[in-house]
């Protein structure tokens, strides 16, 4: 939402190029994703051990 809106108005300045917001939200949202899934099993798993 928010982050939408700001590339938008960058892409309006022309301050980058229009690809460039695309393919840097969709790394973003990947990354966040992969990194969400590691934590949750990371700490999943660890509660199994604990207990």
């Amino acid at each position: 939402g928010a982050f939408r809106i700001y590339v938008q108005h960058l892409d309006r300045k022309g301050v980058v190029p229009f690809g460039v917001p695309i393919s840097v939200a969709a790394i973003c949202t990947t990354a966040l994703v992969i990194y969400e899934n590691m934590v949750l099993a990371n700490s999943s798993g660890i509660l199994n051990q604990l207990n």
